[in-house]
């Protein structure tokens, strides 16, 4: 029942968080804000960016985590994930290979990479899936001008 609902493994779940699909049964997660003041950030949800915080934010640059919400968001009480930013969010980004940039997730999967940081890390690939370590590959369709 898990499987049919979240999805069959990590890289399917965290491909439906990065393409906002909400879990099969529930309803989308609303868009808005939500403030941590422990850790002084504020993580901004939209409709582009449901599940992995937009990333369009002033804040980002200086910041060392990455606000992830739950699959389960709208089901029981609202919970968010928090991947730590090993350096700085600007290498993050701008890497071939994210994954090396993200630390610690606060989720219980202790996995290296839990379906947070896939979903961050697909996020920032813009949906370009690694051949090498066995992800998912979608296939995208391309206008080519010739």
């Amino acid at each position: 029942m898990y499987h049919s609902i979240y999805g069959r493994n990590r890289v399917e779940r965290a491909i439906m968080m990065y393409k906002n699909q909400e879990p099969n049964g529930y309803i989308k997660p609303p868009p808005g804000s939500r403030t941590f003041r422990e850790l002084g950030i504020t993580a901004n949800f939209t409709l582009n960016s449901l599940y992995v915080e937009d990333f369009e934010n002033p804040q980002m640059p200086s910041r060392k985590f990455i606000v992830v919400r739950s699959q389960k968001f709208t089901v029981e009480r609202p919970k968010y994930y928090f991947i730590q930013i090993k350096g700085n969010f600007i290498d993050l980004v701008s890497s071939n290979r994210p994954g090396t940039y993200l630390g610690y997730c606060s989720c219980k999967d202790y996995s290296r990479r839990c379906k947070h940081k896939r979903a961050i890390e697909y996020k920032i690939q813009n949906n370009t899936y690694d051949f090498r370590v066995g992800d998912t590959i979608e296939f995208l369709t391309l206008n080519l001008k010739f």
